[in-house]
């Protein structure tokens, strides 16, 4: 047939060369598929069966496709079965993180960033098995221990977690679950003096999770939502905030201002500290509680909050 403009010339013999060469590439891409190297591990090699001799085209067609049914077969079996391992160690899990969160809600601790830090300390300690691992820890705020509980469920025999905390309340609750787990140690310390506590031990990882616990908020002796103005973590050291309040001067309580808020602008802290000052002394006493104060700071701010947010 002659070959006319636009019209494509097909012939058997391009057929079979078509066909030969498409034999050829999955042929090819077989043979790298079966070989490997497979990053998983899981995944076993298919020993390809010789062709058997005088077979067509066809025929060899249908063994590959065989094949590489069965490869897929076998391919997907490993992924479920390692998908079943993921499931039954995130259910192993969540277990060990609720269990850790209902002890901590006893003593007034809701920790709720346990599953990443035990992801962060297996990671830089030494494991042993799927869950547990091995390693020297701090804790610099222990609070109530539900950190502290979620990571020695994880920790080994031989492991070591430092804990420290200035409010007495809490250490009281650390040394009672020292007692129980020689593995914890607990000092009645902040965690600017570590270094006094460690000496020369070497640790894997340190957790420090700052602010207030939740039975902490809601003791109206510590003036943090309610209550006078102490705002002290050691209520057996210092002075209460509403004493401290009588000594500062306009600019060191601008400075405190600034120095806790990421947000503040200076002039708005210069004035909120010499508005609560003059507050104080038109008051002629000093600030009795947090309610008090904070109606101040909601005044110069201009904001609608109320005053315990």
């Amino acid at each position: 047939t002659p070959h006319m403009p636009d019209v494509p010339c097909v012939t058997p013999w391009r057929n079979l060369a078509l066909l030969s060469w498409l034999l050829f590439g999955v042929q090819s891409l077989h043979r790298a598929l079966v070989a490997g190297p497979w990053p998983h591990s899981g995944i076993r090699r298919i020993q390809r069966r010789a062709a058997p001799s005088g077979s067509s085209i066809l025929q060899q067609l249908a063994a590959l496709k065989e094949e590489d049914e069965a490869m897929e077969a076998e391919v997907q079996e490993d992924f479920l079965i390692d998908v079943e391992e993921l499931r039954r160690r995130a259910k192993e899990n969540q277990a060990s993180h609720s269990h850790a969160l209902r002890e901590g809600a006893i003593f007034g601790h809701q920790p709720l960033f346990l599953m990443h830090i035990l992801n962060n300390f297996r990671e830089v300690g030494k494991q042993i098995g799927d869950e547990k691992f091995e390693g020297k820890y701090v804790d610099c705020t222990f609070g109530r221990g539900g950190h502290s509980r979620g990571i020695l469920a994880h920790l080994g025999k031989k492991s070591r977690l430092y804990a420290l905390d200035v409010d007495r309340a809490a250490v009281a609750v650390g040394e009672e679950l020292a007692a129980k787990d020689k593995r914890l140690k607990m000092f009645h310390k902040p965690f600017a003096d570590l270094g006094e506590v460690l000496k020369r031990v070497k640790v894997n990882g340190v957790l420090i999770n700052g602010g207030f616990t939740s039975d902490a908020r809601e003791d109206v002796t510590r003036g943090i939502a309610k209550g006078p103005l102490d705002l002290r973590f050691d209520q057996e050291a210092g002075v209460p905030c509403s004493q401290w309040l009588r000594t500062v001067t306009v600019q060191e309580l601008a400075d405190v201002f600034q120095n806790s808020t990421n947000y503040m602008n200076p002039y708005l802290a210069q004035r909120l500290a010499q508005e609560i000052l003059d507050e104080q002394q038109l008051m002629g006493r000093s600030y009795r509680s947090i309610r008090e104060f904070a109606a101040v700071v909601v005044r110069v701010s201009g904001t609608v909050e109320r005053s315990e947010e």
